[in-house]
């Protein structure tokens, strides 16, 4: 149900709301399926801002997007990845028209593509409309 064109619908407007003017600062992973991204106003001290997260799981069997206001990341067995879009403001969060995927542009022109496509789930990372990252 979560991957859905109609319950994107709904979602997509309020990560617009959450995400829009913030700044991906770290993206790592824990596990071989799973993706975090850590959205905040800009690097710095943590008590003046809200940090959002999304936990994107891309599980061959299961995919789902978690959005929570914090998160502990572990000492060990963790990943950094996407560190050449870090610093980057979001601008638009866009869901595509009878799809099950939606993206995060970037000012710098890099896009984050979504796509919940049930066992074929996947992220991938375009820079100036080149794939340059596949998550899954």
């Amino acid at each position: 149900m979560q991957n859905n064109y109609y319950f994107l619908r709904h979602l997509i407007p309020e990560l617009k709301q959450r995400l829009i003017g913030l700044k991906l600062t770290e993206a790592f992973s824990q596990d071989k399926d799973e993706l975090m991204l850590c959205f905040t106003p800009s690097r710095g001290t943590k008590s003046r801002y809200k940090e959002v997260y999304i936990k994107a799981a891309v599980y061959p069997r299961f995919s789902c997007l978690h959005v929570s206001d914090s998160f502990s990341r572990a000492k060990r067995n963790s990943v950094s990845l996407l560190e050449s879009v870090y610093d980057s403001t979001v601008l638009e969060v866009i869901h595509y028209q009878n799809e099950r995927c939606f993206s995060l542009n970037f000012g710098n022109g890099f896009t984050l593509l979504f796509k919940l496509f049930g066992s074929r789930s996947n992220i991938i990372l375009f820079e100036n409309q080149n794939p340059v990252f596949l998550f899954n």
